[in-house]
């Protein structure tokens, strides 16, 4: 570029260049997160319903699946969230004292 204004205006398109680059990458990440997470739906969907509790000789499914009416698998990963959950909370109000 021969003058500042040039000079200006070169990297104002470098850097629009670069900002819709940027912006094109971000849209193709998030379209590949969706994708896994869309395919993680339907594994958890799909193994959800190969789950067959075994069934005792009345019909009902055996004292565990009772007390639980949900696979184990569903529960484990909500009660670790909780306990992190609650261990960050204590963190919190003992960093208080």
């Amino acid at each position: 570029p021969k003058t500042i204004f040039g000079a200006k205006e070169e990297l104002y398109q470098l850097m629009d260049r670069h900002f819709k680059q940027e912006k094109e990458e971000e849209r193709i990440e998030e379209k590949q997160v969706q994708q896994i997470l869309q395919n993680l739906k339907k594994d958890q969907i799909s193994s959800t319903k190969e789950y067959n509790p075994p069934i005792d000789n009345m019909g009902l499914t055996t004292t565990n699946e009772k007390v639980l009416k949900t696979p184990t698998l569903l529960i484990i990963p909500w009660l670790t969230t909780i306990f992190f959950f609650l261990l960050w909370l204590l963190s919190l109000v003992s960093n208080k004292n």
